[in-house]
């Protein structure tokens, strides 16, 4: 999964338990966009020593062909604003971002450069991209941490 810092190291993943609930969420909120594209949501949220990175993913498990459409979200980990207030704020302007790209049905406004924006007092950067999350995870993990395949 790209990261706005280009970490190279692999992050610390956010405990399932959360992600989990995100996703269940999203996908309750959502459930009539899930029925009708035959799709549902994705989550995966890790940090690295200055950075939370979270991508919300609306694909198709079953047909991976299939390109999904990734809200990513990165935010600096300075402490000045508490953890989960940083959370809800991310999870909320993926709610907004959603939210918009549901009531526009010919919505295709992806873009490849990383964009400053802020909720409820917390700054962030996000970028709407096709990657698959998955297959992301899955290339990462046969390259391993340092990209070397031998």
């Amino acid at each position: 999964m790209i990261n706005r810092k280009n970490e190279d190291k692999k992050g610390t993943t956010l405990p399932e338990s959360w992600t989990t609930g995100v996703r269940k969420t999203l996908n309750q909120t959502y459930a009539p966009e899930c029925k009708k594209h035959n799709k549902s949501f994705d989550i995966h949220a890790e940090t690295h020593p200055d950075e939370l990175i979270i991508a919300f993913s609306f694909f198709d498990a079953e047909k991976t062909e299939r390109i999904p459409t990734t809200y990513m979200v990165s935010a600096d980990l300075s402490g000045k604003a508490p953890a989960q207030k940083m959370l809800d704020a991310i999870v909320d302007s993926a709610g907004v971002f959603f939210d918009s790209y549901f009531a526009t049905p010919d919505w295709n406004e992806y873009f490849g450069e990383w964009t400053e924006a802020e909720v409820r007092g917390i700054e962030f950067f996000y970028i709407v991209n096709r990657e698959n999350i998955r297959l992301s995870q899955l290339a990462d993990e046969l390259l391993g941490s340092d990209g070397d395949l031998s």
